[in-house]
């Protein structure tokens, strides 16, 4: 009873196929860098120079936030998975049922070849599609065309599952491949038997297994990456050009405000401010400000924005301590 509301949510969580994290960069200077100039005691660098780092790092600020905070959550990514998944069990059932000659003929239909280059996936969809018009062809049996035919849509759906996984759930399963000496593109060597493609299938499954597992452990909320990123070379740029250390703390005339109270914490924060979209892009990105580390960057949400820069700046100078 307890669970059934979170596993209501699982199933309503979609996927989004086709996703992907790639931004063009847009390194178009705001005038409001300028007045962080000001705030900088002392600089190692010209003016100019400090622009340009500061126009480059609000590009790749904002590439971030498209890829991560304004991107598929970590319950979209694990839907993906799921889906997919379900479709290579399903293949392997497929795969596995029929009596033994027509597995023997698939298999023979394998291992005859086709295009070298193919991936197992489409090696599959290929023998099976070549297998349901042979036996059209030869007039058999429904039984043993439907199961051709269940055979080939199965893979196709995998393949094509396979191929527009978000690109965040696809690099979450790449050092997992990795590990696994996986290659869902690789070619099929010439003597591909069905053995083989059974194989393949189970490793596959267990990429994708270990990936969902990986996912489902780290619960809890999801990291600002974005804003961490661009807080910490912020933190670093201070010091390189000031020459002194980052300090952060929230105490002013010895109450407790929430924000950095410190020279460098209030130039980190103005500049997280200035590096912020523009309001078209939020327009653009509204599909994906539901979640609540998407909304620490609304336009709106500056003191909540303040409070995690504070704790990010906190955990900068506690490593530096050691």
């Amino acid at each position: 009873m307890i669970e059934r509301p979170e596993y209501q949510r699982r199933l309503q969580t979609k996927p989004c196929w086709w996703w992907s994290g790639v931004e063009t960069l847009n390194f178009s200077e705001q005038t409001s860098f300028r007045q962080l100039l000001a705030m900088l005691p002392a600089k190692q660098s010209s003016d100019d120079q400090i622009l340009a780092f500061l126009i480059d790092l609000r590009a790749r600020f904002q590439r971030w936030l498209h890829q991560d905070e304004f991107g598929p959550t970590r319950r979209q990514q694990t839907a993906a998975l799921r889906a997919l998944k379900k479709s290579i069990h399903t293949l392997q059932q497929r795969l596995a049922k029929g009596a033994p000659s027509q597995r023997e003929t698939l298999d023979a239909v394998l291992r005859s070849g086709g295009d070298c280059s193919a991936a197992t996936l489409e090696r599959i969809y290929e023998a099976a599609s070549d297998l349901e018009r042979d036996l059209r062809i030869s007039d058999e049996s429904n039984r043993k065309i439907d199961r051709a035919a269940k055979i080939k849509a199965c893979a196709e759906t995998t393949m094509a599952q396979g191929q527009s996984l978000d690109t965040n759930a696809d690099g979450e399963m790449f050092p997992i491949a990795i590990q696994h000496e996986f290659d869902p593109l690789q070619p099929c060597a010439p003597d591909f038997s069905l053995a083989d493609a059974e194989q393949w299938l189970n490793t596959y499954c267990n990429v994708v297994d270990q990936t969902l597992y990986e996912l489902n452990e780290r619960g809890g909320a999801e990291e600002r990456v974005s804003l961490k990123l661009s807080v910490e070379q912020l933190c670093e740029f201070w010091q390189h050009e000031t020459g002194r250390p980052v300090s952060a703390h929230g105490i002013s005339n010895l109450e407790y405000t929430q924000r950095t109270e410190t020279e460098a914490g209030r130039f980190v924060t103005a500049a997280v401010e200035a590096m912020l979209p523009a309001p078209a892009w939020f327009d653009e990105h509204s599909g994906f400000s539901g979640p609540v580390r998407a909304m620490t960057f609304l336009p709106s949400r500056h003191a909540n924005r303040a409070r995690q820069i504070l704790v990010i700046m906190r955990g900068f100078v506690k490593r530096g301590q050691r």
